[in-house]
């Protein structure tokens, strides 16, 4: 599967449409809406993955962590499926939990009720992930993506 990304964006955009089938030459290619989980795993690669090569490198990854990890590059090498002794972006979107394991409704309401009660929908800045490698705060991410991208919770 591959995703359409809007990067050049400003505000940063993830991904909002996945490509379903692989591309034909004078075919348009079939699209359905990206998942919530999607979303969430994309805009995390995105904040993660700054210098737009497709790959996430080690300076990016502790970049990224709010609390030096010694062994942060062995966790990110770990994520190198392919053996190739890079860590592209794929790799790294399918290393992310989903956020909306679980009872996915229920969370959704949470999230819902968090805004309503005034907690932020801003996108969060700076460090995204703790010393396990994790999105920290993965309700802030999902907050951001309820408001910004409301239609998409559906999926």
């Amino acid at each position: 599967m591959s995703t359409i990304n809007a990067r050049n964006t400003f505000p940063p955009l993830p991904t909002i449409y996945k490509v379903d089938s692989p591309f034909v030459p004078g075919q348009l290619p079939r699209q359905s809406p990206a998942t919530f989980s999607d979303l969430y795993r994309d805009t995390v690669t995105f904040n993660v993955e700054r210098d737009g090569d497709g790959y996430i490198s080690t300076a990016e990854y502790e970049a990224q962590l709010y609390e030096p990890a010694a062994n942060a590059g062995d966790k990110l090498r770990a994520l190198d499926k392919d053996g190739d002794g890079k860590v592209s972006t794929a790799e790294f979107r399918d290393g992310i939990d989903d956020a909306l394991a679980g009872d996915r409704d229920a969370i959704l309401r949470h999230l819902r009720s968090q805004s309503a009660s005034g907690m932020s929908t801003a996108q969060p800045d700076g460090p995204l992930l703790n010393g396990e490698g994790k999105v920290s705060d993965p309700d802030a991410m999902l907050r951001f993506l309820t408001a910004l991208f409301p239609r998409n919770t559906q999926s």
